[in-house]
């Protein structure tokens, strides 16, 4: 059982918030998977879904008035594991921003891909920053190398990925939605992630297994 108590920037419980359990890496491999169903947080601002299956999970969190949030937390499924406390803060949204602009149900889909190859990177880390803002903070790609979390707010986001033996991309998306167009718009992002190369002119060496 996860037990996730959602806060404002002052510590005050956020009543309401829609919460969004995602698998996103288990044994099965499987690609990202909604679990919990419809999650809301109670006057406290805890919600407290059971979970079945050992694995890496993305919590997403939006409530009206602020800005939406993401995190990773690894989770090790047992009967006799106390409940797995998550607190997450979420950033009070701007005054200028208004209902005409907002799509509620906007989600960003990023996909980090090697360079070389063109393969998907699974457990590529990801943050997501919004107007230097962090919205979602070292997420994780699925074994198809994807990624999608809340972006209800109109601006610019940069968005950071890295792994291990890669070098780390960034990239930028300007999201520009509307309930004008029925909040159709492009969040797409691909980012591709570079291998370390030797130096023009320095000499690669290969040592081989002795048989």
């Amino acid at each position: 059982e996860m037990n996730i108590q959602v806060l404002d920037n002052n510590g005050a419980p956020v009543e309401n918030a829609a919460v969004e359990l995602i698998l996103t890496a288990s044994v099965a491999e499987a690609g990202a998977t909604s679990v919990g169903g419809d999650l809301f947080t109670n006057a406290n601002g805890t919600v407290a879904p059971q979970v079945y299956e050992s694995g890496s999970y993305m919590v997403n969190v939006k409530a009206q008035g602020f800005l939406p949030a993401s995190v990773q937390q690894d989770v090790q499924a047992a009967c006799d594991h106390p409940p797995l406390p998550i607190t997450i803060r979420l950033g009070q949204e701007a005054d200028n921003s208004t209902d005409g602009s907002r799509c509620e149900n906007t989600t960003m889909a990023i996909t980090v891909l090697d360079l070389m190859t063109g393969a998907p990177v699974n457990e590529a880390v990801v943050t997501i920053a919004f107007e230097d803002i962090v919205i979602a903070a070292n997420v994780k790609t699925d074994v198809n190398g994807d990624i999608e979390v809340p972006a209800s707010i109109n601006g610019n986001y940069q968005i950071t990925a890295r792994k291990n033996r890669y070098i780390t991309a960034v990239g930028n998306k300007t999201i520009d939605c509307s309930t004008a167009t029925n909040c159709s718009c492009d969040t797409n992002l691909t980012l591709s992630l570079d291998q370390p190369r030797c130096a023009p002119g320095t000499d690669q060496s290969v040592q081989l297994p002795v048989i």
